[in-house]
């Protein structure tokens, strides 16, 4: 179960909700059942996407765990710019937070592309 969520994670999360409503009209379920991660979760605007459920249904499924794509250097820094992307997009004080890292990032992978 998730203790933590850094922003990359968060980012690629508020792509999956935006894409996900975007493609059916409706906010899909985020299930979070401990406050610290609800409270990040509702900081970062991501209430605007998800329902949040903050309770394990009654009859709680079988969760599986999801491991990394083999991704080159280069893919990694595109998927983590476009999940500060979509977090910045989310919120004037997400775009503000997370300005400065999107700089750096584009700056970054412009320098590697010839």
């Amino acid at each position: 179960r998730t203790r933590y969520i850094d922003s990359t994670h968060l980012g690629l999360i508020a792509r999956l909700g935006t894409q996900f409503r975007a493609r059916t009209g409706a906010k899909p379920p985020l299930l979070a059942t401990r406050p610290e991660v609800v409270d990040l979760l509702r900081g970062m605007a991501l209430h605007q996407v998800f329902d949040l459920v903050e309770r394990i249904p009654d009859e709680e499924e079988d969760f599986k765990t999801v491991s990394p794509a083999d991704q080159s250097p280069t893919e990694t820094a595109l998927a983590v710019l476009e999940a500060h992307r979509a977090l910045a997009q989310l919120s004037s004080q997400n775009a503000c937070k997370f300005r400065d890292i999107i700089d750096l990032l584009e700056h970054e992978l412009h320098q590697e592309r010839p």
